[in-house]
């Protein structure tokens, strides 16, 4: 019983422990990390409505054309996109755009 009872105490400790680092790692702003929830179907199969999607800043220059990226959204500067890249560009010769689509969607997201 009393092995029991020490695996069982282990346990608590250790997923006490992970809750905390979650905590910690998501929401404190300095860690780089963010947890949102993807409101929208665009996204299914991969994401369905209501994933928790984890964010990291990233420089540009190492996105490339299938990865997943989280982006503001120009019309509505306080929301968020999560949208696969579908092709890369310069624009100007320097600066890195992205073309960007929901799995579901039917067509490609206005550059």
């Amino acid at each position: 019983m009393k092995i029991l009872k020490r695996i069982g105490t282990g346990l608590s400790v250790a997923i006490l422990a992970a809750c905390c680092g979650a905590f910690v790692l998501f929401s404190v702003s300095g860690t780089g990390w963010k947890a949102l929830a993807i409101p929208t179907g665009s996204m299914r199969p991969t994401m369905p409505s209501g994933s928790l999607v984890l964010v990291h800043s990233v420089p540009t220059s190492s996105l490339k054309v299938g990865d997943v990226i989280t982006y503001t959204n120009p019309l509505n500067p306080k929301t968020t996109i999560t949208h696969r890249v579908v092709k890369t560009y310069l624009i100007g010769g320097k600066v890195p755009g992205f073309v960007t689509k929901g799995d579901a969607n039917k067509s490609a997201d206005i550059p």
